[in-house]
């Protein structure tokens, strides 16, 4: 069962009358929505009424990707772990601590290996991102 967050009803509602969440639309408004939920992610001290709001992003960011993959069905996991990494703005390098060593990094790349579901949750984690993305 999952945990409840206890947020603050009157914070809440004003949060979501000064950010308006909506359904994503348009690659535009996937970019502007992902990098909303990055920041408040990667950000220790955001509030409970954050939080919240970061849970509806995901949600609607995942109601625009199952839409739309962003991969296309037929992309392998490397093309997949390619395509993330450049959206990053990362190197094969950056990867090393995720996944113990760069011959197996390459070995990803080059789809020699294949990812394992605890890779996949791993790299998942490390993203942020769900990990069935890296299951093909």
């Amino acid at each position: 069962m999952e945990q409840m967050i206890a947020i603050d009803p009157a914070a809440y509602g004003a949060l979501l009358e000064r950010k308006r969440p909506r359904a994503i639309r348009t690659d535009e408004e996937y970019d502007v929505a992902a990098e909303e939920l990055e920041e408040i992610s990667f950000r220790e001290e955001a509030s409970a009424e954050e939080r919240e709001y970061a849970e509806l992003l995901l949600l609607l960011l995942a109601a625009y990707d199952d839409a739309h993959p962003p991969f296309g069905k037929t992309a392998t996991h490397a093309q997949v772990l390619a395509h993330v990494l450049e959206h990053r703005g990362l190197k094969q390098a950056d990867l090393i601590p995720v996944v113990g060593s760069s011959a197996y990094v390459s070995q990803l790349m080059t789809g020699k290996r294949g990812i394992s579901r605890s890779m996949a949750k791993r790299l998942g984690e490390y993203f942020r991102m769900d990990a069935s993305v890296f299951l093909r």
